[in-house]
C-alpha cells in the first residue's frame, strides 16, 4: 500500500498544483511539503523487500532509497529556487509529475516497463520546456518548440532502442545462430546507443545545448541532474 501511495499521491498533487497554479507562492510551499512528506514515505519503506503491485515487482535497496531521497531534496531546492528566479506557469505541476515517474521508475523491477516510463519522463519535460510564465504575453519561440521537439524525438528513439534491447536479450540463447554475427553485440549496441542519447554523451549530444540554451533555467537543471542520472541507475 505504501509503495502506491509513493506512486500516486505525487501526481495527485500535481493535478491540484496544475488547477492552483496561479497562485505561485501558495503552490510553491504545497510542493516543498508535498516532497518532505514523499521523502518520509520513503524512509519507512522497507529495504529489500520485494512487494507486487498490479502484476509487477517493486523493491527499495539502500543505494535507491538514497538516491530517491536526494533527488527529492534537489527538486525541492528547485521549487525553492523558483521563488526568485523566472520559471514557467507549470513547472511545479510537472516537476511533482517528473518525480513521481522517477521514484516508480527506480522502485520498478520491469526493464520493459522502465524504458517506457523514461520516454514519459521525457514527454513530461518537453511540457516544461515549452512552458511560459504566468502572464506572458506571447506565444512559445520557434528556437524553444525546436529545442522540444528535437528532444523529444530522440528521447522516443532512445525509449525505442532500450526496449527492443530488453526484448532481444530476454530471448536471446547463446549458440543458436552459428557462424553468424553475435546477437549479444547488437544488443549492447542498442544499449549502448539509447543510454548515451538519453545522457547526452558525445556523439549523441546534439540535445543538450539547445537545451542548456534556450530552456529555463530550472527546466535544463531538473533534466540534466534527475532525469538523466534517473536513466543511468
Amino acid at each position: 500500500m505504501t509503495y502506491l501511495l509513493v506512486i500516486l499521491f505525487p501526481v495527485s498533487m500535481a493535478a491540484s498544483c496544475f488547477v492552483l497554479r496561479k497562485y505561485t507562492q501558495f503552490v510553491i510551499i504545497a510542493a516543498v511539503a508535498v516532497l518532505a512528506t514523499q521523502a518520509a514515505l520513503i524512509a519507512q519503506l522497507p529495504l529489500n523487500q520485494p512487494a507486487r503491485l498490479l502484476g509487477v515487482t517493486l523493491t527499495l535497496d539502500a543505494l535507491t532509497q538514497l538516491f530517491i531521497l536526494v533527488f527529492l531534496g534537489l527538486s525541492a531546492l528547485a521549487f525553492i529556487a523558483a521563488l526568485q528566479i523566472p520559471h514557467g506557469e507549470n513547472f511545479v505541476a510537472v516537476g511533482l509529475l517528473i518525480m513521481a515517474l522517477v521514484c516508480t521508475i527506480l522502485l520498478l523491477q520491469d526493464p520493459f516497463i522502465v524504458s517506457l516510463l523514461l520516454v514519459g519522463a521525457g514527454m513530461a519535460a518537453v511540457l516544461a520546456i515549452v512552458d511560459l510564465p504566468t502572464g506572458a504575453g506571447m506565444l512559445v519561440g520557434t528556437r524553444v518548440l525546436a529545442t522540444a521537439l528535437k528532444y523529444l524525438v530522440l528521447m522516443v528513439l532512445a525509449g525505442v532502442l532500450m526496449y527492443l534491447a530488453f526484448v532481444l536479450a530476454d530471448i536471446y540463447r547463446p549458440g543458436e545462430l552459428p557462424g553468424r554475427i553475435p546477437l549479444a553485440r547488437f544488443i549492447l549496441a542498442l544499449l549502448a546507443a539509447g543510454f548515451a542519447l538519453r545522457m547526452a554523451l558525445i556523439p549523441f549530444h546534439t540535445w543538450l545545448p539547445d537545451m542548456v540554451e534556450d530552456a529555463a533555467p530550472l527546466v535544463s537543471a531538473l533534466v540534466i541532474a534527475v532525469i538523466n542520472i534517473t536513466s543511468l541507475l
